[in-house]
């Protein structure tokens, strides 16, 4: 195979020495670059047949194939969503770009874009398969198993929809919880299950669905790993081709039951501490800090307490914010919020004067992370350097020991954010944020950004911005001789980033000798109802034992 990349490629540059301005040969080269794993190579190439106004779906498809095998998922999006607007009917391109949103966590475009794949080809297998996948990180129990399902009515040897599905079958049974009826081939996975385990040495599968957040996830990455392995993209038939593959996936699943077995004795149980919280479905809400938060600890909460229900509402207009949050809570819209910021005196006064007080309760810590362009050459940032720069008074990297490039500050609103209201008030000293500063209207967009722009600086929770692999987070200190990074450990290169993971450097926003902390709260109605006893239940669970644990596992730290 790379004989014959090769030949194309030696082929195509010859013609090109011919005739510059051949835009097929340029795209016929960068599909065997593609190919050859050399994805900065068919990058360039897709741009010159971009600069020659030869554009097609296929182009912008192809380019996003490389950013996804350079790890870079936001302009993967970007060129997919450009493939999507030149061709709505490409349901492959639909496919990968869901499966970029899912390594972003943007769950619910994730799964708008596999279904639209699957309404364009219904035997999409792929496209069903990661839909399930998200379905299952999100705890949809129900959803991904009809996902399931239909991945193995087209493909019945899939032994990675068969595990996961079996997966969910006992979470369910577990919770008593009703569940769609199964194919006949449901008995084979089990049965083969149950013979290795016996009566004494059985899995707890209610406490497996509390792990499946990383245990799937692994699995949804040794899926991108092959995709990007041979990154033409899949149709139906090709996938049902793909044997390497899913001998991939089945390696994975084994070491990932291996890896179960040896952690099934250490799971504790949030089921253990329950003794007083309500039964009912609970609507809460609030910052978009608490994001991981809901992914990780309370679907774990929900698994193992199954009456207690925690329904997520974001506002129907504005976007998810502390803020926003808080007053769906004073509006009866919210039961509980999550807060990224303490509460303010006039919504303390609003709440009173409805004949009611709002109570906060510190339950983890959080730290700001400081994103800029990973190729940006700057050691760090002084916290007054850090004020200079967004209040206006510096406006060039070079001032600052970076390169001579000018300096573009974004933030999201103070109003509207958590995390900006406690940037303006602890950093620039409750000065308001100066026309220098662009505002975006969430993390994400403000990630893109920067990913996308060497001169751009954004912060946001640590929690959100450390496992990214498309910026770079900067130490920050109180002076230049005590610059403190916000990582554990070293930070993975971009290559090695989504593998390996980078992690939050807890001791140092423990200590505090990391500049820039803050509080995470829970907001709860004193209003004498069920929903006052539901936010301090959760409360208490946030701050029990297995509580903390789980929101540093979430990568905060724990206040306890």
């Amino acid at each position: 195979m790379k004989l014959k990349e090769r030949k194309i490629i030696a082929e195509c540059t010859q013609r090109l020495e011919l005739d510059p301005y051949d835009a097929v040969a340029y795209h016929q080269r960068a599909l065997a670059w593609l190919k050859l794993q050399e994805y900065q190579e068919a990058i360039a190439d897709c741009n010159k047949v971009i600069q020659l106004k030869m554009q097609n779906a296929k182009l912008y498809y192809h380019k996003g194939l490389a950013y996804i095998g350079l790890k870079n998922y936001n302009q993967a999006i970007e060129n997919l969503s450009k493939a999507i607007s030149l061709d709505s009917q490409y349901a492959v391109a639909y496919n990968n770009r869901g499966q970029a949103y899912a390594i972003l966590q943007e769950y619910q475009k994730a799964v708008a874009d596999f279904s639209k794949a699957i309404a364009l080809e219904p035997e999409y297998i792929l496209a069903y398969r990661n839909r399930a996948t998200v379905y299952h990180v999100r705890g949809e129990y129900e959803s991904a198993l009809v996902d399931y399902e239909k991945t193995l009515s087209l493909d019945p040897n899939d032994k990675l929809a068969y595990f996961n599905r079996s997966t969910i079958i006992r979470i369910l049974d577990k919770q008593g919880r009703t569940r769609r009826s199964l194919s006949q081939a449901t008995t084979v996975i089990e049965n083969d299950l149950e013979s290795n385990s016996s009566d004494n040495d059985k899995i707890s599968w209610q406490n497996l669905g509390i792990i499946l957040g990383s245990l799937i996830f692994t699995f949804f990455f040794v899926k991108l790993v092959s995709f990007s392995r041979s990154p033409i993209g899949v149709t139906t038939a090709e996938y049902k081709q793909q044997n390497v593959e899913k001998q991939a996936n089945n390696e994975a699943i084994d070491t990932q039951q291996e890896q179960t077995q040896s952690r099934k004795e250490t799971l504790v149980s949030f089921k253990q501490l329950d003794t007083d919280t309500p039964q009912g479905m609970f609507n809460y809400g609030g910052s978009t800090v608490w994001a991981p938060i809901r992914a990780k600890v309370d679907k774990k909460i929900e698994s193992e307490i199954p009456g207690f229900k925690l329904r997520y509402v974001q506002p129907p207009i504005w976007n998810p914010s502390s803020t926003m949050g808080i007053k769906m809570l004073i509006e009866d819209r919210l039961s509980i919020v999550q807060s990224s910021r303490p509460l303010t005196s006039s919504e303390k006064k609003i709440a009173k004067d409805n004949g009611y007080e709002l109570k906060q309760i510190a339950v983890a810590i959080d730290g700001i992370a400081i994103a800029v362009h990973p190729d940006l050459k700057i050691k760090g940032l002084t916290v007054p350097q850090l004020r200079d720069i967004y209040s206006g008074k510096i406006t060039n990297w070079k001032e600052v020991g970076g390169p001579d490039l000018k300096i573009i500050p974004y933030s999201k609103s103070p109003h509207a954010s958590g995390t900006a209201n406690y940037f303006t008030q602890h950093i620039l000293n409750e000065k308001h944020i100066t026309g220098n500063v662009k505002l975006t209207t969430s993390t994400t967009e403000g990630l893109r950004i920067v990913n996308s722009n060497p001169g751009a600086i954004f912060y946001e929770s640590a929690a959100e911005i450390i496992p990214q692999c498309s910026v770079r987070a900067i130490p920050i200190g109180y002076n230049d001789r005590e610059l403190v990074s916000p990582y554990k450990n070293t930070p993975e290169s971009p290559q090695d980033c989504l593998e390996k993971r980078n992690r939050v450097n807890y001791q140092s926003f423990q200590d505090a000798s990391y500049p820039l902390t803050n509080k995470l709260y829970v907001i709860v109605k004193q209003n004498g109802q069920i929903e006052e006893k539901a936010g301090f239940a959760y409360a208490k669970l946030l701050l029990s034992e297995v509580g903390q644990k789980a929101l540093q596992e979430a990568g905060f730290v724990a206040i306890r």
